[in-house]
């Protein structure tokens, strides 16, 4: 079996998944993403495309490249590895692709009447991919019946547990005297690290904040607000990271801080890579994200986009002795 895997991202987590995928598959794989990717072993198209020009032309151009790569290839299947990028485009050209099946995984879920057509439309005679209960649920409640939940995938979990703690805050200059907590990927807004900021101002707890990721929408003059508490060290690293230095950066950390914005609902990369190498979590405590810290006893919740909560919630964590278990709570 032949599979052609297409992904329109490779900052983040989006390397790691799409490698997963391709070295756990046994199947023949073939990858189609903005740029050729070395790690990735198999044979591979590339049609770079700035997905946030949100231009029409420039995604027809590519849906028409993808499409003759499909014609030449002939896969089985052909599998948009990350379905939310796309959605604005519901689905054009997708018929036209040679395939014998279409699976599409969608990682966050996002509501409003535009969003329920295009996921009506592209989902049609296709296959879906979700990594949440929730996320499926909602699906269904739109009509969408063919759709799956898988958990979202460990592919890194070797990798993650033969990791040492402290060298991996050796690597980043950390020091063990006070609680590292950090939040890991680039600073998109969705992700709340404003928010993050602005309730540590409110904390009276010494402790260590540090960022590691890609600067997008929460700039540098924002986190840099922090250097104005005394009780705060700051130590960040903005800038694209390799695999091994993301892996390292999650291990560097005492707790993972999931910030999230209501505008975020679904799984999250550095959410289950800290769970494995048993880091806290402190997250928001709606939607998808935050049932799973809770039906998992993952860690710690706080009421979404409340600095207040937030700041309450980092020194109950920071307080208190906490112990995870392997009990899924229904």
């Amino acid at each position: 079996m032949k599979v052609l895997f297409v992904e329109t991202g490779l900052e983040g987590h989006h390397q790691i998944y799409l490698r997963g995928l391709v070295e756990n598959c046994n199947v023949e794989a073939v990858v189609y993403t903005p740029q050729i990717i070395k790690s990735i072993k198999c044979k591979q198209y590339a049609h770079y495309i700035d997905w946030s020009e949100k231009k029409f032309l420039k995604y027809y151009k590519w849906i028409s490249d993808l499409y003759q790569v499909s014609k030449r290839e002939t896969p089985d299947i052909i599998h948009f590895v990350d379905g939310d990028s796309i959605m604005r485009y519901m689905g054009i050209g997708f018929d036209k692709l040679k395939c014998k099946k279409v699976i599409i995984t969608y990682h966050h879920f996002f509501s409003g009447y535009l969003r329920k057509v295009s996921y009506k439309l592209m989902a049609r005679n296709r296959n879906i991919v979700v990594h949440t209960e929730r996320f499926k649920t909602k699906l269904q409640e739109v009509g969408i019946n063919s759709v799956t939940h898988i958990e979202y995938p460990a592919f890194d979990y070797y990798e993650i547990k033969n990791i040492d703690s402290k060298n991996a805050r050796d690597y980043f200059g950390l020091k063990d005297e006070f609680p590292i907590i950090g939040v890991i990927g680039a600073t998109d807004e969705y992700k709340g690290l404003d928010i993050l900021i602005d309730a540590l101002k409110l904390v009276r707890i010494k402790l260590c904040l540090f960022i590691a990721g890609k600067e997008s929408d929460i700039k540098a003059d924002k986190i840099n607000e922090i250097k104005q508490c005394d009780n705060i060290i700051l130590k960040s690293s903005l800038g694209w990271m390799t695999e091994e230095e993301y892996l390292m950066a999650i291990n560097a950390c005492d707790y993972i801080v999931l910030p999230y914005r209501y505008s975020f609902d679904g799984a999250s990369g550095p959410l289950v890579d800290g769970v494995i190498a048993d880091k806290i979590i402190i997250g928001a405590n709606h939607g998808s994200l935050g049932n799973l810290i809770n039906n998992n006893n993952l860690g710690y919740v706080f009421e979404t986009e409340n600095i207040r909560s937030l700041a309450s919630m980092i020194e109950c964590a920071l307080s208190s002795s906490f112990h995870s278990d392997n009990i899924e709570r229904k």
